[in-house]
């Protein structure tokens, strides 16, 4: 029945009741996880005919506002956007998205509060996304980046489990992306060789361009920590 399938339910996780644009989100989400800026740009037009059919979905306005929350040179020039244009779509898809709120839209908004050093806001936020969907791998993703950035590395390891769990096959380069957090963890933590180790696999398996510059980041830090010039050096050259 139409009614089981979450996002055809307005009342549910941000969602819509019109087929039609269901499925042009759905074309466009299927383009955007190929991770390509020229793939993400031709997802955009999905989205924005999902949004013409319904201007409710949630989830289709925050799928755009990842879309300009992700969007490094390259893809900022597939979009054919520049960065102020880019930052001004994004605070406009969110702002859109909060009004039918999807797990999606508390994901975007805990990075943004995390890196406001709003951790405690961004749990809080992500806690309602797992209650919308407990079934979301990126919601225990950004709950587990948001306890290492709140100083409970134990604790946000715990939930990259559990989106391992859900999700064994990282779609969208969720593995690379929870190696880098698994990294993070141990680096918060002082174990700077369990630290290296897991940010050298998230480098070498990424294939999303903002994975390996956060990885490189703290990668740079732990050898600088254990004093190895060699690997040091490296890095810094990938970086």
């Amino acid at each position: 029945m139409v009614e089981s399938t979450p996002f055809l339910s307005r009342d549910r996780a941000g969602g819509t009741k019109n087929p039609a644009a269901y499925d042009a989100f759905l074309r466009g989400l299927g383009l955007e996880l190929r991770l390509t800026p020229e793939d993400i740009a031709k997802a955009v037009p999905y989205y924005e005919k999902a949004l013409t059919l319904d201007p409710d979905f949630g989830r289709a306005h925050a799928s755009l506002a990842w879309v300009y929350w992700n969007a490094d040179p390259q893809r900022a020039r597939a979009l054919g956007l520049t960065f102020e244009e880019v930052d001004a779509r994004l605070h406009e898809s969110l702002a859109a998205a909060a009004k039918n709120p999807s797990p999606t839209y508390y994901q975007i908004n805990a990075q943004l509060l995390t890196r406001e050093r709003k951790s405690d806001e961004a749990v809080a936020g992500l806690q309602k996304a797992v209650a919308l969907d407990p079934s979301d791998p990126w919601t225990f993703d950004a709950l587990a980046q948001a306890l290492i950035f709140n100083g409970r590395p134990k604790d946000g390891v715990a939930y990259l489990d559990t989106a391992m769990r859900l999700d064994p096959a990282g779609v969208g380069g969720g593995i690379a992306w929870r190696l880098y957090l698994t990294g993070l963890a141990a680096f918060s933590d002082g174990r700077f060789e369990d630290a290296a180790a897991e940010l050298e696999k998230a480098d070498r398996q990424a294939t999303d361009p903002w994975t390996r510059f956060f990885a490189l980041q703290v990668l740079i830090s732990a050898y600088g920590h254990l004093g190895i010039d060699a690997e040091l050096a490296s890095a810094k050259t990938r970086f």
